[in-house]
């Protein structure tokens, strides 16, 4: 054998054919790649929300079984909770982070944006949280004598509840509601023009504009429902319904 010989190199064609293999390669396993981020997200967005609805029970262990809500009272002066359902008082994640011990990362799901995760975005704005908080949905309880009841029916800027029922959370460990009705939900937020009626539609894709928090593909993926009792259980975007939110509806 000549040194030409034992010296050939790949022809152009050969070269061709094995950039044509790699590129099929990539192609077959770039989605599955891209689906197991999304599902791993989803998982550490599931264990976030464990921790948290399992220190809520910890605290409901001590005060008679209500879930955190504190209405205003018992943190720094000045802070205060709003009378929308989604706003939550300071003193909920101070308490829950810094006496029972969940990390300032569980606070927030995986899929939410950079800017939104970081200590500084949760002392701005009022002194409480919106949606934002946790980029969750938080069910924060109702005293019924404290003043803070739900928005009014008819609210400026065309807000309507039209059933609060079905989607509020429980209050306490006592509540029926404990295993059947969410206390955290990931957040899936749309305007409110929509209203709590308008259906997803039929391929699952989340009407325009939106929050875009738990998307695949541009669809609706399945999210995460907590539950006081501890369990957290995916939802189909079939199943998703909505829960009045202040100014935003959420699917939930």
């Amino acid at each position: 054998m000549t040194l030409t010989e034992r010296g050939r190199g790949f022809t152009l064609v050969e070269l061709l054919v094995v950039v044509a293999l790699v590129s099929l390669l990539l192609a077959l396993l770039t989605p599955s790649l891209r689906r197991s981020k999304h599902l791993a997200r989803l998982a550490i967005c599931g264990s976030g929300q464990k921790q948290y609805v399992y220190a809520c029970g910890v605290y409901a262990g001590s005060q008679r079984g209500f879930f955190p809500r504190f209405d205003g009272n018992g943190c720094k002066a000045g802070h205060s909770r709003g009378n929308n359902l989604w706003d939550v008082d300071y003193c909920v994640y101070e308490h829950l982070r810094y006496r029972l011990g969940v990390p300032h990362e569980a606070f927030f799901c995986p899929f939410t944006t950079t800017d939104h995760a970081g200590d500084d975005f949760l002392t701005v704005g009022w002194k409480r949280y919106g949606f934002a908080l946790l980029t969750y949905s938080y069910w924060v309880p109702r005293q019924l004598n404290c003043g803070l009841g739900p928005p009014d029916l008819d609210a400026p800027g065309n807000f309507r509840i039209i059933d609060t029922e079905p989607f509020r959370g429980p209050a306490g460990m006592a509540d029926e509601m404990v295993s059947r009705n969410a206390m955290l939900t990931d957040a899936i937020i749309t305007p409110d023009s929509l209203g709590p009626t308008a259906p997803l539609s039929e391929d699952s894709t989340i009407h325009a504009p939106t929050f875009k928090l738990h998307l695949y593909g541009g669809r609706l993926d399945r999210i995460n429902h907590a539950f006081a009792d501890g369990s957290v259980r995916l939802v189909e975007p079939r199943d998703v319904r909505a829960r009045f939110m202040g100014n935003w509806w959420n699917w939930k």
